[in-house]
């Protein structure tokens, strides 16, 4: 039997940017907004559940969805700030209990950041327009708690292959299926397909997607005989990339046109009214839309012509699964059950978390390293952007550059001594002389190869991007961190200029716990994550009391990717843009775990 709960649902519109307002998400210099909103979403909103117990208003929590790229430290700060001035309910206790999520739209606006490595290719950080970001935010917030009326919750964690004739899967790529494939299995990780049972592994098939639909379903009513649908959340892990570098519109994308269209569906139903659905993301970090070849110049596989086409239809998807999710609501089995809870704790600083018991000690390449995180840097991969939703053309870099004997090119080799060049505004010579002996080959080769004069040349647009962000210099890290990170080609020190320390956070709601993720989990990262914090709540708080979990990325702040160690040695674009070193997955997983002590 379902428990009861105060519920209270709302969304509301945030503001449009001026137009000429550069977009976040592609970390493309050339793309601004017109300040003008797309017809298929409405633009931009945030859209907020007030989820409370009925016999104590102080075990009550917020979810709240944003159509933008991440929340951030900016954008969470200011909308406690605001309440705390408003309600006087105590800074502390706000943090802790509202999550604030984005869905990772890449068609939405920057300047909502204070972090020069989220700014290069932006005006900088916003203020006036963030306060405005918030100020909407909060207006949601507070319309959702005077909407809160009686009533119960189903969560549901569903095969995704279930809707068969909506076909959803054929939409879910896994854009660096080779890192993903990379030790698994037939390599020694084998023990973790238990951890991981809800992710397909068919051979080679293109797969590597969680397959699970896991949605929150709120009613109002007393009871089963007079419930009202007013909402639910879906966490289906997909970026917000089906519009392109070409798009001006500020848009939700995908996510967005499946909450619209969802609302639609439901508002149509005898006594509804003002229904919201919000489809949060998760551990997307390596689910691409655009992996399967949507791109027209990767020849179309699946339908659409067109960015708008795309949208539609990978939108449209989410949101039938979502509706067959719902229409399959068993109502004793997915009955939400128990306590209201929340745990946070702010400025964890990942950059120096030593392992107590690594899940991955002594497997493979990390046999002997040192089981810690290590201070924030970049790769080289990373600098060439994301092969399916972000290339940069211009530059051209493969993915999986890895610090390996014959690992890097002579073009490469050249791209990365002029990017940390740029970072440190040191001498050529100094740059040669801190990274080694082993570069002598390569500057021998340069000084008689053409192509490296035209390469100097190509990288000059991301030279004045890194000039532009400030970066330590690299001759700062030691040996230690610099091993720590192999087979990683350092290019940039993102201490100072990315978060290092950070929010941890995990709501209880009933039997269900969804832990605010402030970062970008690839598929088998957030699978091990899940699972991992899912046993430690459960000897937190019971086997029977808590039995199943969502995942919240890109909640609370942005600090990059998290992937496995296996995806870090691949160092594809996810695996570059692992801030932390090979045992980040580690760090968090303990860092979490540690939460619930």
């Amino acid at each position: 039997m379902e428990d009861k709960y105060f519920l209270g649902v709302a969304k509301v519109a945030l503001p449009l940017p001026s137009p000429c307002t550069d977009m976040q998400g592609f970390a493309d210099a050339g793309q601004s907004t017109n300040g003008k909103a797309d017809a298929l979403t409405d633009g931009i909103w945030a859209r907020c559940f007030h989820i409370s117990e009925p016999s104590d208003s102080q075990a009550e929590v917020y979810l709240v969805v944003v159509d933008l790229w991440s929340c951030t430290k900016e954008i969470k700060q200011k909308v406690v700030d605001e309440l705390d001035k408003k309600n006087g309910t105590g800074k502390s206790y706000l943090h802790r209990t509202i999550q604030i999520m984005g869905t990772h739209t890449h068609a939405g606006p920057a300047g909502i950041t204070g972090h020069k490595l989220y700014q290069y290719n932006t005006a900088g950080y916003n203020e006036k327009y963030t306060s405005k970001i918030a100020g909407a935010i909060v207006s949601a917030i507070s319309k959702a708690y005077k909407a809160r009326k009686i009533g119960h919750m189903y969560f549901r964690s569903s095969d995704i292959f279930e809707p068969k004739d909506i076909r959803l899967e054929r939409y879910l790529f896994n854009r660096a299926l080779p890192a993903f494939n990379r030790k698994l299995g037939r390599h020694g990780l084998g023990v973790f397909f238990s951890l991981t049972d809800h992710i397909p592994i068919k051979g080679d098939l293109n797969v590597g997607f969680d397959n699970r639909i896991r949605q929150l379903n709120l009613f109002h009513g007393k009871d089963s005989a007079t419930e009202v649908p007013i909402g639910l959340i879906n966490w289906i892990p997909m970026h917000g990339t089906s519009y392109s570098t070409e798009n001006k519109l500020i848009s939700g994308d995908n996510k967005g046109y499946a909450a619209k269209s969802c609302e639609a569906h439901f508002n149509e139903k005898p006594n509804v009214n003002q229904f919201v659905a919000a489809f949060a993301n998760s551990h997307c970090g390596d689910i691409s839309p655009n992996a399967s070849g949507f791109r027209k110049e990767m020849g179309p596989k699946v339908p659409g012509s067109n960015d708008s086409e795309r949208v539609k239809y990978i939108g449209e998807a989410q949101k039938q699964a979502a509706i067959v999710s719902w229409n399959n609501i068993e109502k004793m089995e997915n009955a939400v059950t128990g306590s209201v809870e929340s745990v946070f704790k702010n400025d964890v600083d990942m950059s120096n978390i030593k392992i107590e018991k690594s899940l991955f000690s002594g497997k493979g390449f990390l046999k002997g390293r040192a089981e810690r995180t290590w201070i924030g840097s970049a790769g080289l991969s990373m600098m060439g952007g994301s092969y399916q939703d972000s290339p940069w053309k211009a530059i051209n870099l493969k993915r999986g550059i890895r610090e390996v004997p014959n690992g890097i090119s002579v073009s490469e080799r050249v791209a990365q001594i002029a990017m940390i060049s740029a970072s440190t505004k040191f001498s050529f010579q100094l740059i040669v002389q801190v990274l080694g002996g082993g570069f002598g080959a390569t500057i021998l080769a340069m000084t008689v190869y053409p192509p490296a004069v035209i390469a100097i040349g190509i990288y000059s647009i991301v030279i004045a991007a890194i000039n532009k962000m400030g970066a330590k210099p690299i001759f700062l890290l030691t040996d230690a961190q610099r091993d720590g990170q192999l087979p990683k080609p350092i290019v940039l020190i993102t201490e100072g200029i990315a978060p290092t320390k950070l929010p941890l956070q995990i709501l209880k709601i009933g039997n269900i716990i969804i832990p605010g993720v402030p970062a970008e989990m690839t598929t088998f990262a957030g699978a091990i994550f899940g699972h991992q914090t899912l046993q430690a709540a459960r000897k937190n708080w019971g086997e029977d009391v808590v039995t199943d979990w969502a995942l919240s990325c890109y909640a609370n702040e942005y600090a990059s990717y998290v992937t496995t160690p296996w995806e870090f040695d691949a160092q594809y674009y996810e695996g570059a843009a692992n801030l932390f070193g090979p045992f980040t997955l580690d760090a968090y997983v303990q860092e979490y775990k540690n939460l619930l002590k």
